[in-house]
């Protein structure tokens, strides 16, 4: 090699190194190639084969690697709606079981929504005329037959027997069983009437607390040793029950041996002999005894509804659903437990009137498979766990209510236990067609019964009459 040859080789190196280390893809690729054409036309004239070429040669990283495949799009997950008319910390509760549903479904999105107890279900009336009802909603006795004859629920029967999905775990009601090969809902939490009472307030008196055996007798009686002030000018009653069925007289009338229609479903029957007796014992302890307020003074005290009689110290009893437990927890500044409901004279036998909260789907909902494993997830034991805490709700998985600190049954109160035996041993409240419709004309027509205007007795034939009516219309 001659001196200029040597020279221009050693003039080119340093740069082609500085270009290599520089990193520099797009100008150091030109200059490189710039100099190894002068450094190939100096010693020989040759061209190197990828001179000019579209895609240089691998030197060192300094060639562009070829552009990556476009991403795959991430499937947008299906979103299932989830209807109901829960507020406050119930609300929240479902909240969180539809978030952890999400969290443990891959592509599944559970959104709740709320609105009141009727806008929800004419929601549900209207939604479907529209194309848009909610894949899963909360039901209710009061519209299951209208819903079900709009053709809105759908039939999950044949997710049960592919599934082999028991229910003999649960509570369950008419509603949420299998009649005639089909199935419309599932039980998703329960409730049961119990008897609340003020702990701190017995103390005082020095009355013995309410126990399983208690009867009606000694019901009447501590109520009489806990009422204050004097006939027509009571400040604080010993107990209150209400004109209703659920929450009020019903459990009386079951513990009897009594009911409010027949096994048709057709007839209300509280014309007869045992609802008649326990009707006339509420009846009297307003009336006669005057140890329960009436109704006219249930309005005063409760302010029309918006303040709590037993939360708010105005009396010691109270006979009400398990809805109240929450309530108590956080509400009262008193120490308070339950009891289940006294043991009628007729029968010796207590028994609550107790409802379960059906669950379905939709039957326009696009997504059944989905929504049937969501209603699964609901019933499951981490999802009925949640429901207990705090006594938001009564869960319908037994095993659930009677799982020691974290079930239903943790302390407080003292007995929560009770409900457990409530609900084995419950009175169902027959949710038949037109079921709001009789209940409303036969609480209506037992009002002036209950405020004194009207015998008892008279009061039940106004109540018979339009209930049936009610129930025929």
């Amino acid at each position: 090699m001659n001196n200029d040859r040597s020279r221009g080789i050693r003039a080119l190196a340093p740069i082609s190194r500085r270009l290599i280390l520089s990193g520099l893809v797009g100008a150091g690729a030109s200059l490189l190639a710039a100099c190894a054409g002068t450094l190939g036309g100096a010693i020989g004239g040759t061209t190197p084969p990828y001179a000019g070429s579209a895609t240089p040669g691998p030197i060192l990283g300094l060639i562009p690697r070829p552009a990556a495949p476009p991403p795959t799009p991430t499937p947008e997950p299906i979103k299932l709606r989830f209807a109901h008319w829960e507020t406050g910390a119930a609300a929240q509760t479902l909240d969180a079981l539809a978030q952890r549903f999400s969290a443990a479904s891959s592509g599944v999105i559970v959104e709740t929504s709320a609105t009141t107890f009727a806008d929800h279900f004419a929601r549900l009336l209207t939604g479907r005329a529209a194309g848009m009802p909610p894949d899963i909603f909360v039901n209710s006795g009061v519209f299951f037959d209208r819903l079900l004859k709009a053709q809105i629920i759908r039939d999950l029967a044949g997710n049960v027997t592919a599934d082999g999905f028991s229910l003999d775990a649960y509570w369950t009601d008419p509603l949420s069983q299998m009649v005639n090969g089909h199935l419309y809902a599932l039980p998703f939490w329960g409730a049961c009437d119990l008897l609340y009472y003020n702990r701190d307030w017995f103390a005082q008196k020095k009355v013995g607390e309410p126990a399983a055996d208690w009867t009606w007798d000694q019901l009447l009686a501590a109520a009489r040793q806990l009422s204050e002030g004097k006939p027509g000018a009571m400040s604080r009653w010993g107990i209150l029950v209400v004109n209703d069925l659920q929450g009020g007289w019903g459990s009386f009338v079951a513990s009897n041996g009594g009911d409010w229609l027949d096994p048709s479903g057709k007839q209300v029957i509280l014309g007869a002999a045992p609802a008649q007796e326990a009707l006339q014992w509420v009846v009297d302890a307003i009336v006669v005894h005057q140890v329960a307020p009436s109704a006219i003074e249930q309005q005063q005290i409760s302010q029309a509804g918006s303040v709590d009689p037993f939360l708010d110290g105005q009396v010691a009893m109270i006979v009400n659903g398990t809805w109240e437990m929450p309530n108590a927890l956080t509400g009262a500044h008193f120490q308070w437990d339950v009891q289940q409901i006294p043991r009628a004279p007729r029968t010796g036998q207590s028994v609550a009137t107790t409802s379960v909260q059906p669950i379905s789907t939709a039957r326009a909902s696009v997504y059944p498979d989905q929504g049937w494993s969501f209603l699964k997830f609901a019933l499951g034991t981490a999802a009925q766990t949640l429901l207990a805490k705090d006594k938001i709700k009564l869960p319908v998985r037994k095993d659930v209510v009677n799982t020691a600190g974290v079930g239903y049954v943790i302390v407080p109160p003292a007995h929560a236990g009770v409900a457990f035996d409530a609900m084995e041993h419950g009175h169902d409240l027959h949710f038949v067609p037109r079921w709001q419709e009789f209940r409303t004309a036969v609480v209506r027509a037992l009002d002036p019964a209950f405020a004194g205007s009207q015998p008892l007795v008279d009061a039940l034939k106004t109540a018979v009459s339009a209930g049936n009516a009610a129930l025929a219309g």
